[in-house]
């Protein structure tokens, strides 16, 4: 049986697809116009501009938390910080905007690819789910541009989707944050087994459990389950971080056996739309 790889080397991996997917959607946004610019994305509020805009910001940020975390000098900013921090982003020339969120994309990943593996998985980093490993900002930090990516293409194409290959180094930092991505007011009391059943880099059986106003989500499939899904592991990854459009429930990409109804107590649940 090989053995899982070195926290050194996932997270070069990790840094490599963050930075094809910091070029891919640097190359994507250079040949907008300016009403491409500003045009809305799948995030209610925010034009392409601003989608950029926040994730270059926050590749800085993220890489001052982490420079910070390891010199024992936590740095956290509060949301009118962010806001400012993203808004004087948002201002510079669009010709500006994707060379910077390659740059800062590159600068983080050459930092945290050369520590060691006691700093990259030891809990560090101050955020909001608590003191967190270098590593799990490094896979948050790819979740943000492949899922971004994904926002500021799906308002024109309805087929698009997140890189498999992206997505299938996101699959277990997924199942850890799906219970933080569910809303309890949309599971009410229910009680109800999901058995995932994903396609592609990354994909295999998976459970999503209600029970309680709460997700529990793990590898594995449930002993029994109300209904199964059958999908690729990047459209698994969009349900549970509410961006599988209700259409898709519809279309070849989805198949479901079982109860439907249980099916879109997850879709709701996660905030798809």
């Amino acid at each position: 049986m090989a053995a899982d790889p070195s926290p050194q080397t996932q997270v070069k991996t990790v840094g490599a697809a963050a930075r094809r997917e910091a070029a891919t959607l640097a190359a994507e946004v250079r040949s907008l116009d300016a009403a491409g610019w500003e045009a809305p994305s799948w995030c209610v509020g925010w034009s392409v501009r601003e989608v950029v805009a926040h994730l270059a910001e926050g590749m800085d940020r993220f890489g001052q938390q982490v420079r910070g975390a390891l010199d024992g000098e936590p740095v956290e900013f509060s949301m009118p910080e962010r806001d400012a921090r993203r808004a004087q982003v948002k201002a510079l020339p669009t010709d500006e905007l994707p060379t910077l969120l390659e740059r800062r994309t590159a600068a983080l990943f050459d930092h945290i690819e050369g520590l060691g593996p006691d700093d990259l998985t030891r809990p560090l980093v101050p955020m909001a789910a608590g003191l967190t490993p270098i590593l799990q900002v490094a896979e948050l930090r790819l979740a943000e541009l492949a899922l971004h990516r994904w926002d500021t293409r799906a308002p024109t194409d309805p087929t698009a989707t997140v890189d498999a290959d992206a997505a299938g180094l996101l699959v277990d930092w997924v199942l850890r944050g799906a219970p933080r991505q569910a809303r309890r007011e949309a599971l009410a009391n229910a009680m109800a087994s999901l058995r995932c059943e994903t396609s592609g880099p990354g994909g295999g059986p998976l459970t999503l459990a209600a029970h309680g106003g709460t997700v529990a989500a793990r590898r594995g499939a449930p002993e029994t389950a109300d209904a199964t899904i059958h999908l690729p592991a990047e459209a698994w990854i969009r349900l549970v971080w509410g961006r599988l459009p209700r259409a898709a429930l519809d279309a070849d990409v989805v198949r479901i056996d079982g109860d439907r109804e249980a099916v879109l107590l997850f879709w709701r649940a996660f905030g798809n739309r």
